[in-house]
């Protein structure tokens, strides 16, 4: 094998050992772009930080049971419409798509212009 060969074969190595070295202890690789991120994470942190302590923003707080049973209502329903309209589509029956018309106006809901 030629000299160059056994050069990109060190540096393949080096390399892996050093991602294997950094996902084992968790810290980036010191040339890493991920240092930029994670200052810039931590400023915003910070900055979210003295928003609350400021009262700027509500703390996050832990939803009350009806909360969590109106959101499951409210998936349970948005399942419900998309596989009614997967089986509209899968009939043929799947609703136009021209823009919608309004309904017609109730006799009632107008003044009576005949009397």
């Amino acid at each position: 094998m030629p000299w160059f060969g056994w050069i990109a074969i060190i540096a393949i190595a080096v390399f892996g050992t050093l991602q294997v070295v950094s996902m084992i202890s968790g810290r980036p690789i010191p040339w890493d772009s991920e240092d930029q991120d994670t200052e810039g994470l931590e400023e915003r942190v910070r900055a979210l930080e003295k928003k609350l302590e400021n009262g700027q923003i509500e703390p996050p707080r832990v939803p009350t049971r009806s909360e969590e049973n109106l959101a499951a209502e409210d998936r349970w329903r948005l399942d419900m419409l998309e596989t009614r309209l997967e089986n509209l589509e899968a009939t043929g029956d799947a609703p136009r798509t021209s823009p919608p018309q309004e309904p017609p106006a109730h006799p009632r809901s107008h003044p009576d212009t005949t009397a």
